[in-house]
């Protein structure tokens, strides 16, 4: 069974780990490169997980 939930502040680090080497191995799958995502500081990628109403992000 597969549960697909919200990604919370809390899942970020492992989410952003995650992030990270799907770039490096799908680069063509994104919209930025893994050069530019690496530069992003963890504490961004926080504020972009906070699950507002028009705004969601999502991990299975």
């Amino acid at each position: 069974m597969i549960l697909i939930r919200n990604v919370e502040p809390a899942d970020a680090e492992v989410y952003w780990n995650l992030r990270l080497e799907a770039l490096k191995m799908n680069p063509e799958a994104f919209g930025d490169s893994y050069e530019e995502a690496v530069q992003v500081p963890l504490s961004d990628e926080v504020k972009q997980i906070q699950n507002k109403r028009d705004h969601k992000v999502l991990k299975k």
